[in-house]
């Protein structure tokens, strides 16, 4: 993993996976797609998360399905391609970009956790 700028990130390409970085912070990870032009230079960018995207059409239905899961216990599905736009222009803003072995680690520590809690034996939920 590696700490670049605004600039730095801006230049990288879509499918880069980052986490948004403040001072010994490292936010939750996120992809990032296309880099957006303002006037003629690059200051936005749009991504999706990995994390926290509920599968809804918009926030009242997002809001709806996360109280019932929390009042009832149901369960609720992701969406890891919803495409959102920064809309930050946070010029100094910092971000963790996930070098090559992490994202790998990453998938073989989720792949490891899969086959532990998630198998056909398993009492995790489906």
């Amino acid at each position: 993993m590696r700490i670049v700028d605004l600039k730095t990130f801006l230049a990288m390409p879509e499918g880069t996976v980052f986490s948004k970085y403040d001072p010994a912070i490292i936010r939750e990870p996120m992809v990032k797609l296309e880099s957006i032009d303002h006037h003629g230079e690059l200051k936005d960018f749009r991504y999706t998360s990995l994390t926290d995207e509920v599968d809804a059409s918009g926030s009242a239905e997002r809001d709806h399905i996360l109280i019932t899961a929390e009042d009832e216990g149901v369960s609720f599905a992701l969406d890891f391609h919803t495409s959102m736009r920064d809309g930050e222009y946070d010029l100094d803003q910092l971000f963790a970009v996930w070098e090559r072995n992490d994202v790998s680690g990453l998938i073989e520590r989720l792949q490891e956790a899969f086959a532990q809690a998630y198998s056909s034996d398993s009492v995790m939920p489906k």
